[in-house]
């Protein structure tokens, strides 16, 4: 079962999987390579919107697994704790890699890092670090209308760089799978740490 903070991911991805269904749809005819890409574009966004979204929640989460008010001193720094993570959460904007990783750090104790990997894609955790940060860079280039970089994943068998459908599903797979890993690793945290059983 996903934590609280996945349900919410996967309420994003819906959105996000909308808009990868509208490039190429033979419903909008006619569509230019420049809707194509606006709608790439807008499908990224969708999806690094869902990723800050899960971050946000699982700090969240890890407050409500850890809560022991019977425990009144225990209790009483754990609510110090929360409500300095909930001011911290608000200035959180940008989930690259470092950021993402750092917030968890900080806020729950939680080290992703083991976990923030891909086998089935060869992806170690130093690869998904690259590929994190190359899709905040292209989402903070287009979203301020600046070319965005030249990345294989990114790039069209014509050389052309160009955000195409496929890089967008592909990104859709990687956040996905951070999403189960970073579930996996905090809950076999909360039990290792704190003794604590959640559900996913």
């Amino acid at each position: 079962m996903p934590s609280p903070a996945a349900v919410r991911f996967g309420d994003g991805l819906k959105r996000a999987d909308k808009l990868i269904k509208l490039v190429g749809d033979l419903r909008l005819r006619p569509q230019t390579r420049a809707d194509s890409v606006d709608f790439s574009h807008a499908a990224l966004a969708a999806l690094v919107a869902a990723w800050d979204a899960y971050l946000n929640k699982i700090v969240d989460d890890f407050y409500v697994a850890t809560s022991n008010p019977l425990d009144t001193k225990y209790h009483s720094v754990h609510s110090l704790a929360k409500t300095a993570s909930e001011r911290a959460l608000k200035k959180f904007n940008t989930p690259n890699y470092e950021n993402s990783r750092n917030l968890l750090i900080e806020w729950t104790g939680f080290d992703p890092l083991p976990w923030w990997v891909w086998p089935s894609k060869s992806m170690t955790p130093l690869l998904v670090q690259q590929r994190l940060n190359e899709i905040l860079k292209i989402r903070h280039s287009f979203a301020h209308g600046f070319s965005i970089p030249n990345y294989a994943w990114a790039t069209s068998g014509a050389g052309k760089v160009e955000l195409k459908v496929d890089a967008v599903r592909s990104t859709r797979s990687l956040l996905n799978q951070l999403v189960i890993q970073t579930d996996k690793g905090l809950s076999d945290f909360l039990i290792s740490d704190y003794s604590v059983t959640v559900g996913w």
